[in-house]
C-alpha cells in the first residue's frame, strides 16, 4: 500500500527506527511533517493541530538524524520543531543542547 496520509509516513518511519534505520526513518518523519503542513492549508480550521503535529515529526526526524550522527540534518529538523511550535521547551532544549555540542 502507497503512503498518502502523515499516519501512513509516520508509521513507516517508527518500523525503520525500531530496525536501526535511522536517516531512512528521518526521511519518513519528514514527509509526515511535509504532509501536514499540505493538510493545514486544506483544513485552515486544524492548522493549530497541524502545526503541532508537524512540529512533533520534525523533532522526531531530529533524532533520527542524530542517532545517524547527521548533526547538521539533526539542528535543521529541531529548528523546523521550534518554528512550529514555539513554546515547546523540549524541542527548544534540544535544539540549544546541539547547538551547544556542535560548538
Amino acid at each position: 500500500r502507497i503512503p498518502k496520509t502523515p499516519e501512513d509516513f509516520e508509521r513507516i518511519a517508527r518500523q525503520l527506527r525500531n530496525s536501526g534505520e535511522y536517516e531512512k526513518a528521518a526521511e519518513y518523519y519528514e514527509k509526515a511533517a511535509n504532509r501536514y503542513i499540505s493538510d493545514m492549508k486544506l483544513e485552515p480550521s486544524k492548522s493549530r493541530e497541524y502545526e503541532r503535529a508537524a512540529a512533533k515529526n520534525y523533532f522526531e526526524a531530529g533524532r533520527m538524524y542524530e542517532k545517524a550522527n547527521m548533526i547538521d540534518k539533526a539542528i535543521r529538523e529541531y529548528e523546523m520543531a521550534v518554528k512550529f511550535d514555539k513554546n515547546n521547551v523540549k524541542y527548544q532544549t534540544k535544539l540549544a543542547d546541539l547547538y551547544f555540542k556542535k560548538g
